[in-house]
């Protein structure tokens, strides 16, 4: 409980996540204002750090949608961060099964970290599913229920305003846009919902 964590917590200027910190320094008071969480409080040029070092600086929807590594895809917001393997430009391997995504650049056969968003993932019956998996809890958040599926082991969080009963078999789709490639991180493993 330090106080001058605190402090800033509640000006909205410095973000902690346990040991690790993020910076963000609103441009105006007014901007600031309008911002109750400070995670909302991204504006045109920001950046995340990670033990004294920047992880990824851009525009904060490009560092939500494409974040670099691990640790700024779990810190900028809830994720799901699969191993997969680059099969070749626009189509990766995840559990076992191919998708195609938009990424390029990678070596054939790239042992990759996978990021898929839980809002970004549709809830199917099991046989229209890309991937199927059992529902192990549910939790209505409001205006969507929070899902945790698992699938061969790993649980995914899946966010949709469709329910699904605890124990059922579903299937999970994925659209090839909702998919980002990150290189290997040494994060893999460590950060994720």
């Amino acid at each position: 409980k330090n106080p001058f964590i605190r402090h800033f917590w509640d000006e909205g200027v410095l973000l902690c996540c346990f040991h690790l910190f993020a910076v963000h320094v609103p441009h105006t008071p007014a901007q600031h204002a309008k911002h109750q969480n400070p995670r909302d409080a991204l504006g045109n040029g920001d950046g995340t750090l990670s033990q004294k070092r920047s992880e990824q600086i851009g525009k904060p929807d490009d560092i939500y949608n494409e974040p670099q590594n691990a640790y700024v895809a779990d810190f900028i917001g809830k994720s799901n961060i699969v191993p997969g393997i680059m099969k070749e430009d626009c189509l990766v391997n995840i559990s076992g099964v191919d998708f195609e995504c938009v990424d390029k650049g990678f070596d054939k056969n790239e042992d990759v970290d996978v990021v898929v968003r839980p809002e970004d993932i549709f809830l199917l019956e099991e046989d229209k599913g890309k991937i199927a998996g059992v529902v192990e809890s549910v939790l209505f958040k409001g205006v969507h229920y929070e899902i945790i599926v698992d699938v061969d082991g790993f649980k995914w969080m899946v966010q949709s305003t469709d329910y699904a009963a605890p124990d059922a078999r579903v299937g999970l789709s994925i659209d090839p846009d909702a998919i980002h490639i990150m290189k290997k991180s040494e994060y893999c493993g460590i950060y994720g919902d």
